[in-house]
């Protein structure tokens, strides 16, 4: 049997990268576990493979290893069989939503047409603070509907996407990258990927955060931005493939119920912020606004990935190099990359020249004063 190789391969401090083109998957392997794929796929046989393990390690069971690594392979070249959506015809021009929105961003006025307070309630509370109350010119709308099954969204009239109920995140995903395409006049092949990360600037760099939920990712996020630190962007950060630049995105922080009191004393206005329910999981949350709205910059260059992590138990607020698997780890299964071999490339390219590091935190000064002297300049 034939078995496909990955197409690229790159080497991250002692941590190997391989993407497979058919899925568009990225793997993360040691050494050792990269040489054992090497010989596999250099072998014509299992005699030949067993004969080039047992000169690299003869304690290893050969035969279970060979047929790991065969599932492996099968596994990571599987196309991606996405369930295709039926295709929604257009909007007739006439057709009017039961709620409608304006909002000025900093490029250009939009207009969002909801069907409904549940559907509103999944992108509005992010951009409240654009809210413009005045009727202005746009040429930008969003539709955002619903039938018995799907969630179905529209520009400009125009089909786009259509999302099991179930999947309203999908929605909150697509919008927000069909309007950084047209807030800076880019279309979705442009873009090398959307990192699930908080991005933070000082005029030259940004810096990106990751994290899993609930370790204090968009907390430390307000409280960098209270601190003099520019948001580029909170849980979305979209990189375009031209220049590998991070650019600015609109959205507000999103604040879980329990860092409220922590915020409090740096956002005098947060009392007044709508609690917007999210699930039985996250619960109530906040949204706290830019606080720079009015952006003459909107891209940087983005070369140093932070795993933050606040732990009330650590004995004191750590920053230290970080081993990038475990960032890529957290990175790349949340984050969309484009599936462009070009782009995988340009990927991995960038990652060999991104420096990683941890940061453990229980003192938000503390974490502060470190996350700052992570900037060049």
């Amino acid at each position: 049997m034939k078995y496909i190789h990955p197409k690229y391969k790159s080497t991250i401090g002692k941590t190997i990268v391989l993407w497979f083109f058919n899925s568009n998957r990225y793997v993360i392997a040691d050494e050792t576990t990269n040489k054992y794929i090497e010989l596999f796929l250099t072998s014509n046989s299992f005699d030949d493979f067993e004969n080039s393990i047992s000169i690299y390690n003869p304690k290893i069971n050969s035969k279970e290893l060979y047929l790991d690594i065969e599932s492996f392979l099968i596994d990571s070249n599987k196309i991606d069989s996405q369930h295709i959506q039926q295709k929604y015809s257009n909007l007739d021009q006439g057709y009017e939503t039961n709620i409608s929105y304006l909002y000025s961003t900093f490029t250009k006025p939009i207009q969002v047409n909801y069907a409904s307070q549940l559907l509103k309630s999944y992108l509005h509370p992010n951009l409240s603070y654009l809210l413009e109350k005045n009727s202005f010119h746009f040429q930008l709308s969003f539709n955002i509907l619903e039938n018995d099954e799907h969630i179905l969204l529209y520009k400009n009239q125009e089909f786009q996407y259509a999302f099991l109920k179930k999947d309203y995140h999908k929605l909150q995903g697509k919008f927000n990258f069909l309007l950084l395409c047209e807030l800076y006049n880019k279309q979705e092949s442009d873009w090398l990927g959307t990192f699930h990360a908080s991005t933070l600037g000082n005029e030259k760099e940004a810096l990106m955060l990751i994290g899993d939920s609930g370790n204090g990712k968009s907390t430390l996020s307000a409280l960098l931005m209270a601190h003099g630190l520019d948001l580029i962007s909170d849980d979305i950060t979209a990189m375009l493939a031209d220049n590998l630049h991070v650019y600015r995105n609109p959205n507000a922080i999103s604040i879980k119920q329990g860092a409220f009191e922590v915020l409090k004393p740096y956002f005098p206005k947060l009392d007044s912020y709508d609690d917007v329910f999210i699930n039985n999981t996250k619960g109530y949350v906040k949204y706290i606004p830019p606080s720079n709205t009015n952006p003459k910059k909107f891209d940087f260059p983005c070369n140093k990935i932070v795993l933050v992590k606040y732990d009330q138990n650590t004995p004191s607020t750590s920053l230290s190099e970080l081993n990038p698997a475990k960032a890529l780890e957290t990175l790349i299964p949340e984050s969309w990359i484009s599936p462009n071999p070009k782009h995988a490339k340009l990927f991995l390219n960038w990652l060999e020249t991104v420096e990683f590091y941890s940061l453990t935190y229980n003192n938000n000064e503390e974490a502060i004063s470190k996350f700052k002297s992570l900037f060049s300049n």
